[in-house]
């Protein structure tokens, strides 16, 4: 069940991250994208002009307008000419400051999502169960929001009433609403199990290197003993060991220090898997962790731990051996 719950968040977000590259991909120049809101500005700017009596419309503010009177034929009351378009001017006037806000909001996330993917690993990897992620809002956002596009809207309005053509893209906003949500609960449940799965894994590891770490501590306790038994024996007075039996002695000696200091790098090398581990499951922000290949990272880094507890009870149980033959030689 785990591991299909795991296959299924990386299948999943293999997708989300994939869908926001290419759409990231797409965005006009930064040039353009300054333009947008320098158009969306100078047409505002036109909006109040014409308000205040200072300047003709121009001819986008024109057509906005005539968009805005066709939609409201049937619902404004009856207005002289300067009330309908001081009316119609101020309805522009908030779609336009709406638009500028909503552009504004949506190149921000898009940027923090742009600057998130191009992050180095160790500022990726984060994770913490049950908080919301930025990035895939960003996507779920972008989904819903997206409209049908202009030239089938014209062909649907040359079809049918506008009225019916409304009510067909609200009730296919609604449809398109529920099916997002269906898919994003999914996909947060998926997060939460692989999340879950990979802290027990994590803390399981965690834990048998600790106890690893406590044994060979014990053993380098009984070592410092044998290294002070072997002193003590080549200055004791009276006959000195066979040659043959000194030999072994020195060569169950030298193995000892060597894979002593073997260890130690390995044990350092585990305290900071250990300590790397420990660091990314107590941070915040799971999909940071599963950006890129950074899942993929972690779970080496599970695996790397698991090898070196491992080795470790592996050459525990060396040592364990050879210093119970050094004590017999030494006694």
């Amino acid at each position: 069940m785990a591991s299909r719950c795991l296959f299924a968040c990386e299948m999943l977000q293999k997708t989300v991250l994939d869908n926001l590259r290419s759409m990231l991909s797409k965005r006009p120049a930064p040039d353009d994208r300054k333009k947008v809101l320098e158009f969306y500005q100078k047409l505002i700017e036109n909006v109040d002009a014409v308000w205040n009596g200072a300047a003709e419309p121009i001819p986008e503010v024109v057509n906005l307008m005539k968009k805005i009177q066709q939609g409201l034929k049937d619902v404004l009351p009856p207005l002289n000419a300067e009330q309908h378009s001081k009316t119609v001017l101020t309805i522009l006037r908030e779609k336009l400051v709406r638009r500028i806000a909503e552009v504004s909001e949506r190149e921000r996330k898009l940027a923090d999502a742009e600057k998130f993917l191009t992050k180095p690993p160790e500022e990726v990897l984060q994770a913490e169960l049950n908080i919301p992620s930025p990035l895939s809002d960003v996507l779920w956002n972008e989904a819903m929001n997206q409209t049908p596009k202009r030239q089938n809207l014209i062909k649907l309005q040359g079809m049918y009433d506008g009225a019916l053509v409304e009510k067909f893209i609200q009730l296919l906003a609604h449809e398109k609403g529920k099916i997002i949500e269906k898919f994003k609960k999914q996909y947060e449940k998926s997060v939460r199990c692989m999340k879950q799965n990979l802290q027990d894994r994590i803390s399981y590891a965690v834990n048998a290197y600790v106890i690893a770490r406590e044994d060979w501590a014990e053993i380098s306790s009984l070592l410092e003993n044998v290294q002070n038994a072997h002193r003590a024996a080549l200055q004791a007075p009276g006959e000195p060991p066979s040659t043959e039996q000194w030999k072994v002695v020195n060569q169950l000696m030298d193995q000892l220090r060597e894979s002593q200091e073997h260890y130690e790098g390995e044990i350092q090398r585990g305290e900071d898997l250990r300590m790397l581990l420990v660091a990314e499951h107590q941070s915040s922000h799971l999909m940071k962790l599963i950006a890129g290949n950074n899942l993929q990272q972690l779970q080496n880094d599970h695996s790397e731990l698991c090898d070196a507890i491992h080795q470790l009870a592996l050459e525990i149980r060396q040592q364990h051996k050879r210093i119970e033959e050094l004590q017999n030689l030494l006694q």
